[in-house]
């Protein structure tokens, strides 16, 4: 009974670290701009997210809904940053680098809706056309 107990926890943790190796790399793929790359990492672990600690979750969420932001997509982008503020802020820790926490607090003001509605603000209306992303590798 006790083997089954340690290999049980063995598996568990084992879990744990794939589901933070998926989060790691999400967040490379973030950094680097390839934000669909980093959705794809993490919307195989989404079901998992409880399983992680509190700074693990923060990033999760952070990345997911600051890929989802550069994306264009709103909604999503609103609920995964509504909840990596909470997570951040949840046990008293800060878990977001200071800058991640500024780019969070901005996103979040402009995303915020200002009517009653559970949608994502529009999209503030510009007069520019925006530059061509040049994605060749240096």
């Amino acid at each position: 009974m006790k083997a089954r107990i340690v290999l049980l926890a063995l598996v568990l943790s084992g879990g744990c670290a794939r589901l933070e190796e998926h989060v790691r790399h999400a967040d490379e793929a973030y950094r680097a701009s390839r934000y669909d790359d980093a959705e794809v990492w993490l919307e195989h672990i989404e079901l998992n997210v409880g399983d992680l600690d509190r700074e693990n979750q923060t990033e999760f969420y952070f990345v997911r809904g600051m890929s989802a932001y550069r994306l264009g997509r709103r909604d999503d982008a609103l609920h995964f940053l509504s909840l990596a503020r909470e997570t951040n802020e949840l046990d008293g820790n800060v878990y977001l680098q200071p800058t991640d926490a500024e780019a969070l607090a901005r996103a979040l003001a402009e995303l915020t809706p200002t009517s009653m509605t559970h949608h994502a603000a529009p999209a503030p209306e510009t007069d520019e056309v925006a530059a061509p992303v040049d994605v060749r590798p240096n």
